[in-house]
């Protein structure tokens, strides 16, 4: 009897100490729970923040880009809006060149053909002011570059004379408009028939269109002979 006392009275005083870590292992757990949770806090705070700095960089990054693509985008049309000017420019100038030119061929072959053997250099020729009513001055003076060039037969300066460079207008000294000077054929060099009382003169490479009376330069063609 005694011993079974003691024996229940020790499985007494341990059965507190078997049942305690029982009862304290939630609590650990609990604790060990909460300090996930919190760290995971931090980390999702922290993660939010990093996104939000990153979507900040994003947009200044973004901004900077696009700042420059306009940039890029403005010096692009600025150099096509310049070529194109350009290109405008030379497609008029290379339509008055081909309408002066088409006009100087339809001029050529309407244009009445006139005796000009009969002309005395240094006199007027007969019925002057009789062929003159349809003159367009303003039509024939002119300088400008042959669009072709020929070979002809050398070309002998006035002796003491030297190389002049002719603008209509001038007057060309009698020595250089001489009939050893003129130019016949001056359709085989693509010259137009002059009008009544002008005659095609040769000097250097160039071809001068002067009054048969005066000497006075109605236009000139440059470089039609080499």
């Amino acid at each position: 009897m005694n011993r079974w006392l003691l024996s229940a009275a020790t499985l007494a005083l341990a059965a507190p100490v078997l049942s305690a870590p029982v009862k304290a292992a939630p609590a650990a757990y609990q604790v060990a729970q909460n300090d996930d949770q919190d760290q995971n806090g931090k980390g999702k705070h922290h993660d939010r923040h990093k996104d939000q700095d990153h979507d900040q960089s994003s947009q200044q990054n973004k901004g900077s880009g696009t700042k420059w693509q306009d940039e890029s985008e403005k010096q692009k049309l600025h150099h096509v809006e310049t070529t194109n000017e350009k290109l405008r420019n030379q497609d008029e100038r290379e339509r008055d060149r081909i309408q002066m030119q088409n006009h100087e061929i339809s001029t050529m072959h309407h244009e009445q053909h006139w005796d000009w053997h009969v002309y005395v250099p240094g006199h007027r020729p007969p019925d002057w002011d009789a062929h003159r009513a349809n003159f367009d001055r303003d039509y024939w003076q002119r300088n400008f570059n042959a669009a072709r060039r020929y070979h002809w037969r050398a070309y002998v300066r006035p002796h003491g004379w030297y190389e002049h460079r002719w603008v209509f207008g001038e007057i060309l000294p009698t020595l250089f408009w001489t009939r050893d000077y003129w130019i016949d054929s001056y359709t085989d060099f693509g010259l137009e028939d002059p009008p009544y009382g002008y005659v095609w003169v040769r000097d250097g490479d160039d071809a001068l269109l002067i009054n048969v009376e005066t000497g006075r330069i109605l236009r000139v063609v440059y470089d039609v002979f080499y």
